[in-house]
């Protein structure tokens, strides 16, 4: 009856946007204001307004996702979960920015090739802390790759890939002038979280210049059921800054720095609620991620010179108490140097991208003072080469295909070198039946190296004798239709990581080496209507994800989690001439039945429950002289209590008391532009 009187809320809530849409669209005379409903899961490599960001060439015939800086300034994200909260194919666990993991069909991300700006992460700092801490509000674009990626997207891309790029000044400079910027102050009622940014950018001569501060300051959050979740505070600061020269040939050259800290009492366990082994008193966790990167591209290139050269370094350090084993610091350093130097071949039917990537990781941690437990190092050094091509073979048929090969060599806290070498490809395609119907299928087998272990874990007696690589076989068959406004896209999709490589076993664990077989079978299926304000869309997806063909949940540290079946709605509208949107959201995730015997004690007879949860928000853009957004939201507009099923520890209730989302929290926000 709860679930039935929600769903039918939330239609309710979709269904009279939709009325005030047709009624609006319908009694206006006058041009309709535009929202961007571009969001889609594939996107055709000919759409010029692509040009100039990650999105120009996305992956044909392959299921995913693409953000455009259209479709983030709608949403106004907070955090990861907010950013791919409508999203089915990618879940984000964690109630706090500095827990949050991203799961691709299940898969974590530490399996998926990753980049911000092009700069490579390898941030697995610590199992109880998230893998990417990043301020989603700065993103220009994000797009994801499910299973089949390109081989441009980097290496280890075992699950895929995920890309985030920042904003430029060109993205926020209003046409016709060369200084902007903008103030923006939100607050949140449930936590009575605090925050404000501040940015100031200009073009002149071919110059640019970005600078942006972002600092949120809060109290422990409730959650639905009233009870508050200990250091869940927030404490979080974000500085970007971007300096770049682009000559009239097209020569651009751009330097780019981001620094996110988060620097606060959190849980024993940052990301369970508390632990009923050890001590429950929180403890501070100091967690940084600074990244900087140069890029040189010619954004005039003709012919055969289309030319990218790329250097970046990232580095996520984090710090906290080893109480009660030791009065010692637990620390984690992980720094990585990274490049590319690539060129597109532009040819009639198509491009051809061709070139050399290169990452040197140095992984530190471990426990400061321990004979066993660290500190220890592991390096990770890879060179690969790679060719990628899109071609139109035909008016009605498209494909991808490309290949690159990378050799590793891998150091040991010891002092043991590996050495290993492995090739990659992937081919994709779409065929278009008629003006309606496309297919789409591809496959990828990828290489997947020797990865860093979590470096908090560098024990110095570790065994590397057994250690080997790993690999993944992917493959993916679907469908997409458009007509009049209506989309309608399916697809079925295969990850399979063969002698995966994970968390360990236990602490003091004497050797590293190759656990399980993961899989990941995940149908998906997505409806939705456009019209020129507004859309309204319902996605499904049922994602199963074993290890050894058990079922495998969140506390598998490591390999991914079971995510299970879960329907999401999405709807929004501007009404014409008014300057209003209003929009709502929501997520159901159904009960959960399969247990899992790997590192969980959970009780088969006690499945994970289901739970539903209901956001909407109203934007009002004044017309006056002044550059003016005011928003207001609520989230979990039910007050439903629950963890979100990417969360660890959701499905383990013997050791830990899981970490539960927000309750009801009204959210109000203002942006002033000039």
């Amino acid at each position: 009856m709860k679930v039935a009187f929600q769903f039918a809320t939330a239609l309710s809530v979709i269904a009279l946007i939709s009325t005030g849409s047709i009624a609006a669209s319908a009694q206006s005379n006058t041009p309709l204001d535009q929202i961007n409903v571009d969001g889609a899961n594939n996107n055709s490599n000919n759409d010029d307004k692509y040009k100039g960001t990650i999105l120009e060439d996305p992956a044909v015939g392959v299921p995913g996702v693409v953000l455009t800086h259209d479709d983030i300034q709608r949403i106004e994200p907070n955090d990861l979960q907010d950013l791919f909260a409508s999203e089915t194919s990618v879940s984000v666990g964690g109630s706090t920015p500095v827990t949050q993991k991203i799961y691709v069909n299940g898969i974590e991300e530490r399996h998926l090739a990753t980049t911000v700006d092009g700069a490579m992460q390898f941030n697995d700092a610590f199992h109880h802390t998230g893998t990417l801490l990043l301020e989603p509000s700065l993103l220009k674009a994000a797009r994801v790759d499910v299973g089949v990626a390109p081989a441009d997207a980097g290496p280890g891309a075992l699950g895929g890939s995920i890309q985030f790029e920042t904003v430029d000044v060109k993205d926020l400079l209003d046409a016709g002038k060369t200084f902007g910027g903008f103030v923006t102050v939100s607050y949140d009622t449930n936590s009575e979280t605090f925050s404000t940014g501040v940015s100031g950018y200009t073009m002149s001569n071919g110059f640019e210049v970005l600078g942006y501060y972002k600092y949120a300051k809060g109290n422990d959050f409730e959650a639905g059921n009233g009870q508050e979740q200990q250091a869940t505070a927030a404490d979080l600061q974000t500085v970007l800054g971007k300096l770049a020269y682009e000559a009239q040939s097209g020569d651009r050259f751009e330097l780019s720095y981001n620094w996110v800290n988060d620097d606060d009492l959190r849980p024993y366990r940052p990301n369970l609620g508390a632990v009923t082994w050890a001590s429950p008193d929180p403890r501070y966790f100091d967690l940084t991620r600074q990244s900087f990167s140069f890029s040189y591209t010619d954004e005039k290139p003709s012919g055969w010179w289309d030319p990218t050269l790329l250097i970046a370094f990232n580095e996520t350090r984090l710090e906290f108490p080893n109480v009660p084993w030791t009065d010692e610091t637990v620390f984690s350093d992980i720094e990585t140097w990274s490049g590319k130097f690539e060129n597109k071949f532009n040819i009639t039917q198509g491009d051809i991208v061709a070139g050399v990537d290169f990452f040197h990781a140095n992984s530190e941690g471990g426990v400061a003072g321990s004979l066993t437990e660290g500190p220890g190092t592991e390096k990770d050094r890879n060179i690969g080469f790679y060719s990628q091509a899109r071609l139109d073979i035909a008016k009605n048929f498209r494909v991808s295909l490309g290949g690159r090969i990378d050799h590793q060599m891998f150091t040991g806290v010891d002092g043991t070198d590996i050495d290993n070498t492995g090739f990659s490809g992937n081919i994709s395609g779409e065929f278009d039946l008629n003006d309606i119907i496309t297919l789409n299928a591809g496959y990828a087998h990828v290489f997947g190296r020797i990865p860093l272990a979590e470096a908090t874990l560098n024990y110095n007696n570790y065994d590397y004798s057994n250690l080997d690589t790993y690999h993944s076989d992917n493959f993916t068959v679907g469908l997409s239709a458009k007509y009049q406004g209506f989309t309608f896209n399916t697809s079925y999709s295969v990850i399979k990581m063969d002698d995966a490589i994970g968390h360990n076993s236990g602490r003091g664990s004497l050797d590293r080496n190759n656990v399980l077989d993961v899989e990941s079978k995940t149908f998906e299926a997505a409806l939705g209507y456009n019209w020129d304000t507004g859309f309204v869309r319902a996605k499904y997806a049922n994602i199963e994800v074993t290890g050894d063909d058990d079922p495998i949940f969140t506390l598998a540290w490591g390999w991914g989690t079971n995510i299970g079946e879960v329907i999401t709605l999405e709807a929004a509208h501007t009404f014409a001439g008014t300057g209003i949107t209003i929009g709502a959201d929501m997520q159901f995730y159904l009960e959960q039945d399969d247990a899992s015997p790997i590192y969980t004690a959970s009780d088969p007879s006690n499945p994970l429950p289901s739970y539903e949860v209901l956001n909407a928000h109203v934007e009002y853009k004044p017309k006056t002289e002044l550059d003016l957004t005011l928003r207001a939201e609520v989230k979990n507009l039910l007050d439903e209590t629950y963890a979100d099923r990417a969360t660890s520890g959701n499905d383990y209730d013997v050791y830990y008391i899981k970490l539960l989302e927000p309750g009801r929290s009204f959210y109000l926000s203002a942006k002033a532009k000039f």
